[in-house]
């Protein structure tokens, strides 16, 4: 179990990225939604070890990751959202130089602890390729390699589908449902159908705070039989909408505005089937799923 007590963390030019972050997270795959800028990766590097924040705890089954940042280090895989490689180097001789660093320190055992990663993120063919011949997409994987060095107990990815096509991503979110079998698996991301498909629970981030902790299952079904669709015309649409409107999407070519309330008071308005991306659309811009009054007609289509 991870616990993440009362964290926060405020940067020199004053901006509070981390306001009182409280969070417990059991083993298997936690799910960290937010958009650009909720603290999500301020929370990761303070996690890492890579930066200390002004107060609050984090324990790992009971030991404070915090006392000893060394120790830590070697109990943890992180894949940052931007991380450096050494371009001239091989895929495998970097994994092999990391491993080191790790503490692993009988050949056989790094050799076949690297061949198994490159396989596992499909890069195997291209264990003697250097670094700087990669595509956006190789690099990704070879960072979800990274950390999956020494069969970590704490594994925090960053982003680790971005860049990634279909068939890669399900390889990759394969592998961490795997490796969160055994481990705490912290994946933090703004892309929702990685936590939809891949976690368990999950926590949305807003503004350096957590307003809500749930399962994607749970959290859908709060919404259920609140949502309400209608259509928009382009006009409509480039007009500032109703606070209640929680998103517009284009639908079979037509723009639907979808809206939060126990009932519809809208003409033409019929109820949605809501996912996880609407749910965050209500945390980010209403701060809650909990109902408002529904939008009328007249203030629809002002």
């Amino acid at each position: 179990m991870l616990k993440i007590e009362a964290l926060t963390k405020t940067y020199a030019n004053g901006h509070r990225a981390l306001g009182g972050v409280t969070l417990d997270i059991p083993t298997g795959v936690f799910g960290l939604l937010g958009p650009n800028g909720a603290g999500k990766s301020t929370l990761m590097r303070t996690i890492a070890t890579l930066q200390r924040p002004d107060a609050g705890l984090i324990t790992l089954d009971e030991q404070d990751l915090l006392a000893s940042p060394e120790r830590t280090r070697q109990l943890i895989g992180y894949l940052p959202q931007d991380f450096g490689l050494y371009p001239r180097a091989t895929a495998q001789a970097m994994l092999d130089h990391l491993a080191v660093l790790k503490g692993m320190t009988a050949r056989a055992e790094r050799r076949e602890l690297i061949e198994g990663l490159l396989a596992s993120v499909n890069l195997w063919k291209h264990q003697r390729a250097r670094l700087q011949e990669f595509s956006g997409g190789m690099r990704q994987r070879f960072g979800i390699a990274q950390a999956l060095i020494g069969n970590p107990r704490l594994i925090i990815v960053d982003e680790p589908t971005a860049g990634l096509d279909p068939t890669e991503r399900n390889r990759v979110l394969d592998l961490l449902a795997e490796r969160g079998e055994h481990a705490v698996v912290i994946l933090s991301t703004h892309l929702v159908d990685d936590v939809a498909d891949l976690c368990p629970r999950m926590a949305i981030m807003v503004d350096g705070q957590v307003r809500l902790t749930s399962t994607p299952a749970n959290a859908i079904a709060a919404l259920r039989g609140r949502l309400w669709k209608y259509p928009l015309t382009p006009e409509q649409a480039s007009k500032p909408l109703p606070s209640s409107i929680i998103c517009t999407r284009r639908v079979a070519g037509s723009i639907m505005a979808y809206a939060i309330g126990e009932s519809s008071a809208v003409h033409q308005s019929t109820e949605a089937e809501p996912d996880l991306g609407h749910v965050f659309f209500c945390i980010t811009r209403l701060g809650t799923t909990s109902p408002q009054p529904c939008v009328t007609q007249e203030t629809a289509i002002a």
